[in-house]
């Protein structure tokens, strides 16, 4: 009797999981074909209502410029309670009419302003919208920037080193790792740091760059799908590390 019950159990399971897989492969048939399928039976599958009279949120701007405007002065409110200060031995704060900088890092170059998929930084440059570097920044409020460093990072000497995954065909700079669907949630097998060694800075740049206030950028690149591994990774350049998103 013992093993009657048991038998019929697993028939049951076996039975259901059936039924639920073939309703899964039905519903998604069915999604496929939707349209033809509510033609052919006269029905519809949504149905959409308009409430003309009833103002479910009021804008408290008149025109586009005004969001874009509201929306910069919140990126640098953001920005500026998001930012902290470690430590100062007096370097701080920088003077904008006689301090010249000089910004070490090819990432402040090309850098990381979201991720590949789902937070990715879009910008639409028709309507005003705008993203800047802190190259950029450091310029349009005053600041003398050592160019012969950002010369040598725009040179074709440092392409080796530069960030620039490829999505969908498109070349996306400031990342490292491309998103994987499949085989889901593999592990990258190598990062790229993005920074050249210390052999590729001349003495020229170097000598230019005495006398002024150093800015180090550091930049580090993840984004969903595309998780770095925390065992060994290489570098294409060859430099081994055991985490790409230390600093230290």
């Amino acid at each position: 009797m013992k093993g009657r019950k048991t038998g019929l159990k697993r028939g049951l399971v076996v039975l259901l999981a059936s039924i639920l897989v073939l309703s899964l492969f039905a519903t998604n048939i069915a999604q496929t074909w939707r349209s033809k399928i509510d033609a052919a039976l006269g029905t519809s599958s949504f149905k959409t209502v308009n409430h003309t009279a009833d103002v479910y949120y009021k804008s408290e701007f008149k025109e586009l410029k005004e969001v874009i405007d509201a929306k910069e002065a919140l990126a640098r409110e953001i920005s500026q309670e998001g930012t902290v200060l470690f430590k100062n031995n007096g370097a701080l704060p920088l003077n904008a009419s006689s301090d010249k900088v000089t910004i070490w890092g090819l990432n402040a170059t090309s850098p990381t302003f979201g991720g590949l998929i789902g937070s990715t930084t879009s910008v639409n440059s028709e309507k005003g919208q705008t993203t800047v570097n802190l190259i950029d920044a450091m310029k349009e409020i005053g600041f003398s920037v050592n160019e012969d460093m950002l010369s040598l990072y725009a040179s074709s000497a440092a392409d080796p080193y530069r960030r620039a995954a490829s999505f969908f065909g498109q070349s996306v700079p400031g990342h490292s790792l491309i998103p994987v669907f499949w085989p889901m949630f593999e592990t990258a097998t190598s990062y790229m740091i993005g920074e050249p060694p210390a052999e590729f800075y001349t003495s020229s740049v170097l000598d230019a760059a005495k006398d002024t206030t150093a800015i180090v950028f550091l930049s580090r690149d993840s984004s969903e799908a595309s998780d770095y591994a925390v065992s060994t990774m290489v570098d294409p350049n060859g430099d081994k590390f055991e985490r790409p998103m230390g600093l230290s």
